[in-house]
């Protein structure tokens, strides 16, 4: 059974330059050096969070632990100062032995991984090893770190640049690091020191599970490990059995109590003056939690309006899937109407170096808002984002708290809102029930233009406009019935003709999840005049491709009405002849048939076995022995019905 700790307090972001009330400075730990102070204080750290203060000095006494504590309240320094740490340690030790004249020993196992951190995401990783790198290099004597993700370079480039960095800190994600340490097996781990899996919950819940587990036993079990989430799941208390030893379980929460904190801007609200009992909740205290309800053509609009509302704010909106986000990445570009906003799109299908680019413009901006999908809710430190808009929720409810906790981080204050559609509105309670404190409703107003129209046009002229709409609407409802709470999110309950109003179709797709829909729930969609085959795209270049392989399906369509016109002459022909015989004939010839085409294709493969013949002189062998062996059978039916007619002449 492992020993639990718990902290409560103000948690701001990584360190926190914000000073935390009741916590430590960082100068009067025993177990941080005066050089990393020293190096945290430059950067403005000067206080440990909670989390740090509780965890720290645990890792630096060979101790397991198991983290729990709300986004936002410093997890990354939490294990990143302890491995900095390790590493002083062990500098020391080869100096000194260097010194006394073991200096090639020393300089051998400089080359030896001594940190490795896991991350679920490429982002998430980039983030850490962007916090870790100068607190590694600041160790001199040549440390440094290397970051691995899959999307830039192959695991046998990743190798060779480890190497030649002699780097002694890794930070990546689970396939990359699976290939290096387990398929290469190229990274010497035997002398690792501390293991880091941070945001363990997502790791596993990301399908990582069998590579965590085979990573996990390629590494010494004379190792500290830490796990880092914001939510402790069955699976995590599963392999913090497995893979740790008696560990300290550090639980840091926040103290809220009061919902419905304003905008900044005055809104109108049902419930302004609710109060949630104080209780022991996952998000800052600083976080104003909201809820709209409106239908489905709406949200858009309203967007459109919140957006203009708080220009010049930084803002992250989270939608469904990726298809989601490029449709209103271009939809929010072209319809005209927020100018002067920069909008950044960012989900998991992009390449990554679009992904970083689109990440690295967000992070240095000062306002805009960035289009995105669960891949930017976890981890991901972004200064100054004043306020998280959920248009759709997520798939998976844990990871609501991830969302908001983009916001209102290292003691500033920030703002969330969730859109839900009428028949979803039962979301709100199931939240409170899970120690979410959102209570207040408000009522936001849309656009004054005709968003939907201005929209639908655009797909009228651009085909490129009308596949990103096809393809969000098919993705939407597609990842709607696979939602976790399939009790409240019911796609029979959803207006799927306003939704298609949202996405300005011109047709509703043919899709057989649509099919079982009540026809209530269709009729409020209005279909466009314009015929969606007629619609080119503006790149005349692409209309081209389109217009070519419309011809060629047309005529591979000929081609084959020709071929299955012809196939069923053939077949009809055969059955009217085989009628004339009986029954117990027919079987018999047909067994005949079958005995012959096996044998033929026994022979032929063992000639493939032996390599007297390829592949493709087999296929062609198969083709030409089975109409010979057809041929023969035809002649044998024929022959069976001449004697048939002749012993009856007889």
């Amino acid at each position: 059974m492992g020993k639990e700790g718990g902290a409560k307090g103000a948690g701001g972001g990584d360190g926190g330059k914000k000073d935390h009330q009741g916590t430590r400075l960082f100068s009067d730990f025993e177990e941080i050096s005066t050089e990393t102070a020293e190096v945290l204080a430059k950067d403005g750290f000067t206080r440990a969070s909670p989390v740090q203060e509780a965890t720290i000095p645990l890792l630096l006494s060979h101790k397991d632990v198991t983290v729990e504590a709300c986004t936002g309240s410093g997890k990354t320094f939490a294990f990143i100062v302890p491995v900095v740490e390790i590493l002083r340690k062990l500098h020391r030790g080869r100096h000194q032995q260097h010194k006394e004249g073991g200096g090639e020993k020393a300089r051998r196992r400089g080359n030896k991984i001594i940190a490795l951190v896991v991350s679920p995401t490429r982002e998430l990783a980039g983030q850490i090893y962007k916090v870790a790198k100068p607190l590694v290099e600041s160790v001199g004597q040549g440390a440094g770190a290397e970051l691995v993700v899959g999307g830039s370079s192959n695991a046998e480039e990743d190798a060779a640049r480890i190497e030649a960095s002699r780097a002694e800190v890794l930070i990546g994600t689970p396939g990359r690091l699976y290939d290096l340490i387990c398929i290469c097996g190229k990274v010497d781990m035997k002398q690792l020191e501390i293991l880091v899996l941070d945001e363990a919950d997502r790791i596993l819940d990301e399908g990582f599970k069998q590579q965590i587990s085979s990573i996990l036993g390629s590494l010494p079990k004379q190792r500290r490990t830490g796990l880092f989430s914001a939510t402790q799941t069955e699976e995590v208390k599963q392999l913090a059995r497995a893979g740790l030893r008696n560990p300290f379980r550090v639980v840091v929460r926040q103290q809220f109590r009061a919902a419905g904190r304003g905008q900044g801007k005055p809104s109108t609200s049902s419930s302004a003056k609710d109060k949630i009992p104080c209780a022991e909740v996952r998000v800052p205290s600083q976080l104003s939690l909201q809820y709209a309800v409106c239908s489905p053509k709406e949200k858009l609009a309203m967007l459109v309006k919140y957006i203009r509302d708080f220009k010049g704010e930084k803002g992250i909106v989270y939608l469904l899937t990726c298809a989601c986000v490029e449709f209103c990445a271009k939809a929010l570009k072209g319809c005209g109407l927020l100018g002067g906003h920069n909008i950044w799109p960012l989900h998991g299908r992009m390449k990554q170096g679009a992904r970083n680019a689109a990440l690295k413009s967000f992070t240095e901006s000062k306002s805009g808002v960035l289009l995105c999908t669960d891949v930017a809710a976890r981890g991901l430190d972004i200064p100054s984002v004043q306020w998280i808009v959920q248009l759709d929720p997520p798939q998976d409810p844990s990871f609501f708290i991830h969302r908001v906790g983009r916001t209102a981080r290292m003691g500033q204050s920030g703002r969330a809102i969730l859109f839900l559609h009428s028949n979803e509105e039962t979301y709100v309670p199931f939240l409170q029930k899970r120690k979410v404190p959102i209570s207040e409703k408000v009522n936001l107003k849309c656009c004054e233009e005709d968003l939907s129209g201005i929209i639908r046009k655009m797909n009228e002229r651009d085909r490129d406009m009308l596949d990103k709409s096809i393809r969000a609407f098919v993705t939407y409802i597609r990842a709607y019935t696979e939602h976790q709470c399939q009790y409240i999110f019911r796609l029979k309950e959803l207006d799927v003709g306003h939704l298609g109003n949202f996405f300005a179709l011109l047709r509703l797709p043919k899709m057989k999840e649509i099919k079982k829909i009540p026809g209530a729930l269709l009729e409020n969609f209005q279909p466009s005049q314009v015929d969606p085959a007629g619609v080119p795209y503006l790149d005349k270049s692409r209309e081209k491709q389109r217009q070519e392989k419309l011809e060629r399906e047309a005529e591979a369509q000929a081609k084959a009405k020709i071929e299955r016109e012809e196939e069923k002459k053939r077949r009809q022909k055969i059955h009217q002849n085989e009628k004339r015989l009986p029954s117990a004939k027919r079987h018999k010839i047909d067994a005949l048939q079958d005995d012959l085409e096996l044998e033929e294709d026994w022979k032929l493969f063992k000639k493939l076995k032996k390599g007297k013949i390829t592949e493709e002189e087999y296929d062609v062998q198969v083709k030409e022995s089975r109409e010979d062996i057809q041929k023969q059978m035809d002649k044998k039916r024929k022959k069976k019905r001449k004697n048939k007619r002749g012993s009856r002449e007889a």
